[in-house]
C-alpha cells in the first residue's frame, strides 16, 4: 500500500477532509509521526540493517541517518572485512589527546589541526588501519550549539557545531591510511513518507497499524486523552501478530547449552 493510500484511510478516519494535502501540516505530518512511534514501540523484521558509509584517507568520524540503535561497526577494504573493538568514548579521546586551538579545521578529516571554534584533534597523528569505535555525540542540544565553552565542544569531540539531529556518528582510531568503507549494523527508523508512492514495512505489511497510529497521534494534538488510550489498544491488538512471528523465528533452529 502506498502513502497515498494510507492517507485516505487516515483522512476517513480521522474526517479530517482538510489535512488532505502533501504540505507539513497535512496528513503527512501524523503518518510519518505515527510511524515513528511504531518504529520506536515495536521491532520488525526490517528494522535492522546495515548502512555502508564511503570513507577517505584521515576520515575519523562517520555519520549515519536514521540509526535507532548501534549494534556493531566494521571496515570493508581490499584485505577484506573486519570487525571493530568497541571502547569508551574517553578511552578514544586519550588516542586523540592533544589539542592546537589556534588552527583551523578541514572538517571530519584530521590533518592535526583545530579551528577556533573548538574541534580537538591531536597535533600529530599517526594513520593506519581503523581496530576501535566508540559512539561519538552528534545530536547537540541548543545550548551546546549556542556556546562557546570548552567543556561543551569537547563533548562533540570533532563534529562541529549545529543542527545535527537527523544521524547518530561513530568515531574511529586509528584514522585509516587508506579508502575504504565503514559499515555499521543497528536498528534503523523506516524511511520518512514523502512522495505519494513512497512505502515502508508500515504501508506494506501492517497498514492498519500505521493508520492507527496516525488516528493516534490526531488524538494526541486534540487533547484527547480517551481517544489516545483508545487508539492504543487498537495498535497493540496489531502488533501481537509482529511478536509471535519474531519469537517463533528466533526459536527456530538447535538450541545448545554452552558451558
Amino acid at each position: 500500500m502506498s502513502l497515498k493510500l494510507v492517507r485516505n484511510f487516515f483522512v476517513e478516519g480521522s474526517g479530517r477532509r482538510d489535512l488532505d494535502n502533501n504540505s507539513l501540516t497535512g496528513a503527512n505530518w501524523f503518518i510519518n509521526a505515527g510511524q515513528r512511534y511504531l518504529d520506536s514501540r515495536q521491532d520488525t523484521p526490517k528494522s535492522q540493517a546495515r548502512h555502508v558509509v564511503p570513507v577517505v584517507v584521515g576520515q575519523y568520524v562517520v555519520h549515519v541517518p536514521a540509526l535507532r540503535a548501534l549494534e556493531g561497526v566494521w571496515i570493508v577494504s581490499a584485505d577484506g572485512t573486519a570487525k571493530l573493538t568497541k571502547k569508551s568514548l574517553e578511552w578514544i579521546r586519550t588516542q586523540y589527546r592533544d589539542i592546537n586551538e589556534t588552527a583551523t579545521s578541514t572538517g571530519d578529516t584530521w590533518s592535526g589541526i583545530v579551528d577556533a571554534i573548538g574541534d580537538i584533534a591531536p597535533s600529530t597523528i599517526t594513520f593506519g588501519t581503523p581496530a576501535y569505535y566508540a559512539a561519538v555525540v552528534s545530536q547537540l542540544s541548543p545550548i551546546q550549539n549556542e556556546s562557546y565553552e570548552q567543556a561543551l565542544r569537547y563533548g562533540a569531540e570533532g563534529v562541529m557545531p549545529g543542527d545535527q539531529y537527523a544521524f547518530r556518528s561513530v568515531i574511529l582510531w586509528p584514522p585509516p591510511e587508506a579508502a575504504l568503507s565503514v559499515e555499521v549494523k543497528g536498528q534503523f527508523f523506516s524511511p520518512t513518507l514523502t512522495e505519494d508512492g513512497d512505502k515502508s514495512f508500515w504501508t506494506e505489511i501492517c497498514p492498519m497499524a500505521l493508520v492507527a497510529a496516525a488516528l493516534m497521534m490526531h488524538e494526541v494534538l486534540m487533547r484527547n486523552a480517551e481517544g489516545v488510550r483508545d487508539q492504543v489498544g487498537i495498535i497493540d491488538a496489531l502488533l501481537r501478530g509482529i511478536d509471535s512471528d519474531l519469537a517463533s523465528e528466533d526459536s527456530t533452529g538447535e538450541l545448545v547449552m554452552e558451558g
